[in-house]
């Protein structure tokens, strides 16, 4: 499926990318399955994937969940994205770097509008 994924690419079409995400899914392949809801717009649950991303993929999963919420301009997906960085639950510490990117990328998606 990933080397399908990688030929379909840009051509796929929101069945296409619902399909092969609900295929990552029920693989617990997050990374991939949150990629492919964003994709086709399925904004939170490509957030749900990302932050549910193992610790050898957070740095790409941090930065595309900041560009999911900042695609889906909802301020419940924001919230839950800053909660998430926030919060120390797991026993990580969580690098603030990212509520910067999650700002800036805030206020692209508003001038946008």
């Amino acid at each position: 499926m990933e080397v399908y994924a990688d030929i379909i690419g840009s051509e796929a079409t929101q069945e296409d990318c619902q399909s092969i995400a609900r295929y990552f899914e029920g693989e617990k392949k997050h990374l991939q399955a949150g990629k492919f809801f964003q994709k086709c717009g399925q904004y939170s649950r490509a957030l749900r994937h990302f932050l549910k991303c193992s610790n050898t993929d957070d740095n790409l999963a941090v930065e595309m969940a900041i560009e999911t919420v900042g695609q889906a301009k909802d301020n419940s997906l924001t919230n839950q994205l800053i909660d998430y960085r926030m919060e120390e639950s797991d026993g990580m510490p969580k690098d603030t770097k990212y509520l910067f990117h999650l700002y800036m990328a805030i206020i692209i998606a508003r001038e946008e509008c």
